[in-house]
């Protein structure tokens, strides 16, 4: 069995719900911020997906 959920998946998960969360109920976020954010969130997720795949 393995650990668990891979860090890199956690980050980028806590980055998209971080950012669904401020959008929606704090203040609107430029996407000029928003696009590189989540991209960068979306890369940690794959990138903990692939790791987990090969072990």
């Amino acid at each position: 069995m393995g650990k668990g959920i891979n860090m890199f998946i956690k980050v980028g998960a806590l980055i998209y719900v971080a950012y669904l969360l401020i959008n929606k109920f704090i203040v609107q976020i430029p996407y000029v911020i928003a696009i590189p954010v989540l991209v960068l969130g979306i890369v940690l997720m794959i990138t903990g997906i692939i790791k987990t795949c090969k072990r």
